[in-house]
């Protein structure tokens, strides 16, 4: 090669440009400052129970977050926000207390949420005794916590209800026919209720 060869070459050599190093950022972390709650949902007897609905709540009510249980009744829920929040199981037939929870960022929690069996059942009749079959029934509860369910409860030909799987306490039913309507409180260790109709309409 002539030598104004390779002085070409070393400037084509010594002048290329290097190609850009690439610097990977760092990834955001979606869960930075939250907390991690997990736990087991059993019933009495200490077996886990599966596939219940597991329910995080900040006490603010900003949001809920759902989980549902393994078949051990294992649970585990990510990027829960920190500071008060309650928890709770409830399953068709069964439900546990929601318990208090006091979340501090990057902590993990575990709980134990323990089920039983729950339902506010009986019977809606006429102020003769006679089953009240197409008489409007609602539930609101439970009375004295912070939950605000209200939902309609069926009521049978026979004039029988039963609303299973709902949280341990005291309930308002308000029971309608036409004109006709009373309120009753009852409970889930109450059994069977019979909720009879006034005779007249309330003044």
């Amino acid at each position: 090669m002539s030598a104004r060869l390779r002085s070409a070459a070393l400037v084509v050599v010594g002048f290329g440009a290097a190609p850009p190093a690439v610097v990977a950022a760092d990834p955001v972390d979606p869960c930075a400052g939250t907390s991690i709650v997990d736990g087991v949902v059993v019933d009495r007897d200490g077996h886990g129970v599966a596939n219940a609905a597991v329910a995080i709540e900040p006490a603010d009510r900003s949001s809920v977050l759902l989980q549902t249980t393994a078949s051990d009744g294992s649970f585990r829920v990510a990027c829960v926000p920190p500071g008060d929040s309650y928890v709770q199981a409830t399953t068709r037939e069964l439900a546990a207390r929601p318990q208090e929870l006091a979340l501090r960022p990057g902590d993990a929690t575990r709980v134990r949420l323990v089920m039983i069996a729950t339902v506010v059942a009986g019977l809606v009749v006429t102020a003769d005794g006679a089953p009240a079959a197409t008489a409007e029934l609602w539930l609101r509860g439970p009375l004295d916590t912070r939950d605000d369910l209200r939902e309609a409860i069926t009521v049978d030909d026979h004039g029988r209800f039963a609303r299973r799987g709902i949280l341990p306490g005291r309930y308002r039913l308000e029971a309608r026919l036409g004109e006709l309507a009373v309120d009753v409180i009852a409970a889930t260790t109450d059994g069977h209720v019979v909720i009879a109709l006034p005779r007249h309409p309330r003044s």
